[in-house]
């Protein structure tokens, strides 16, 4: 990746946060909204205000689109997606039958070092 293409291909992506007048460096699960993730939040609550209970249907397709793209990315088998970085974590952690070592920075979460 170089800056000419990120400029190309993602930055257009971000438009209407990259228009704003300010810096935003949160690289947290409140990073910037992609300019159609509010296309993609209505299209969820449409889905749930006209078929009710039969919209998890659509968001389910959604999910499993989500791991598919995402293994593909990464080259895995597959993906199981978690609320937060911390239940990943566990769920990584409890797969072992004994401690194990872990080195860490000091810029990880607080809650992932809670959880270490």
């Amino acid at each position: 990746m170089t800056e000419e293409w990120l400029r190309e291909n993602i930055w257009p992506q971000f438009s209407k946060i990259l228009g704003r007048d300010e810096i935003y460096l949160a690289n947290h699960s409140l990073g910037r909204p992609t300019d159609k993730t509010i296309a993609d939040v209505q299209e969820a609550l449409t889905a749930w205000y006209e078929d009710m209970d039969d919209a998890w249907g659509a968001w389910m397709r959604e999910i499993k689109h989500f791991q598919t793209r995402i293994a593909e990315l990464i080259n895995a088998p597959n993906v199981v997606p978690k609320t937060s970085a911390g239940q990943g974590l566990r769920a990584v952690l409890h797969t072992y039958d004994r401690p194990i070592r872990i080195v860490t920075t000091t810029g990880e979460y607080d809650s992932l070092d809670f959880i270490l």
